[in-house]
């Protein structure tokens, strides 16, 4: 069973027939399995504005992100209400894709709403994420086998050590961001990006005055002139220098979300211990293949094709 949870300005029409194109590439690569993609349809904003393109995407926008938010409240309430033991050992997966990552991510921030004590708690030294959840959060602790976050666009800082410095819509880390509930959800997590060959990630670069998104390059840090590199690439500035530094370094994903996914064989680390067990896939190679923008390949055969190899591991 796999929750698709589908992107920003998206209507039911463009919602069935992108289900039905990623129902019908599992089909293709594993019938055996018997996936079973469900929509999760939330109301994108449908005002009927005579432009095209970036601007009306950029109309659309701002209106979304609270749209999505309220999805986010009410999908929580339907995900907590899931009961692991009904589904006679089914696995249970999410997949979020571009701005449906803010609605999942809200799905996080509703499981602790202003629950200071999760935040104290689960900042102490010898508690777990689990240890410091409240009761609500912990009855559906691994409910889901994995989730997805795909071509991201919510800020690159949402898996980050509440000690990171960054600023504005930047500045909601781990536990903060919704991240850390829905580490306590789920047994894995995996980051699939465009590594900045999406076009639509670029566009909310600009719109979120600089700040970059998790889907434009995966859990990179933009500080400094890493920042400058992701929008000058907008701008179709150069920006020379600053060698490592210039590329952004690897934010540090918090050690507590590593300890609180399953840990399971077959599964290859990236080469970052920070990262732990969430997975990070670039998805460059041919996203671009997938769509002109390079934004919409959550339903490509390359994509499915990574979603079976985790979504299958000891099944």
């Amino acid at each position: 069973m796999l929750f698709y949870i589908h992107g920003m300005g998206q209507q039911t029409s463009q919602m069935v027939e992108a289900t039905d194109s990623m129902q019908t590439n599992f089909n293709s690569q594993k019938p055996e399995q018997g996936v079973v993609v469900v929509p999760v349809d939330w109301a994108a904003d449908d005002s009927h504005v005579r432009l095209e393109g970036n601007l009306k995407a950029a109309i659309r926008y701002h209106p979304d992100q609270k749209n999505a938010e309220l999805a986010g409240s009410a999908l929580w309430k339907l995900f907590s209400g899931l009961e692991k033991e009904n589904w006679n050992g089914m696995p249970l997966n999410v997949i979020a894709h571009s701005m449906g990552n803010r609605v999942l991510r809200c799905v996080g921030k509703s499981a602790t709403p202003e629950d200071s004590s999760w935040y104290t708690d689960a900042l102490q030294k010898d508690t777990t994420l689990l240890q410091a959840a409240p009761e609500d959060l912990k009855s559906i602790e691994n409910l889901f086998d994995n989730i997805f976050f795909v071509a991201a666009d919510i800020p690159e800082s949402a898996f980050d050590d509440p000690d990171g410095k960054h600023h504005g819509e930047q500045a909601e880390h781990a536990l903060q961001s919704g991240v850390a509930a829905l580490a306590v959800m789920t047994k894995r997590m995996h980051v699939l990006h465009g590594n900045r060959t999406d076009g639509a990630m670029h566009q909310s670069i600009v719109t979120n005055l600089g700040n970059a998104r998790l889907g434009s390059r995966g859990p990179w840090s933009s500080e400094l002139l890493g920042k400058a590199k992701a929008v000058a690439e907008v701008l179709g500035v150069e920006v020379k220098g600053g060698g490592g530094l210039g590329q952004g370094e690897r934010t540090k994903v918090w050690d507590k979300i590593g300890d609180a996914l399953e840990e399971y064989e077959g599964i290859e680390k990236d080469g970052n211990d920070n990262n732990s067990n969430v997975h990070v896939q670039d998805c460059s190679p041919w996203n671009k293949v997938a769509s002109v923008n390079g934004h919409s390949y959550q339903f490509a055969p390359e994509a499915v094709a990574y979603y079976l190899k985790h979504m299958t591991k000891g099944v």
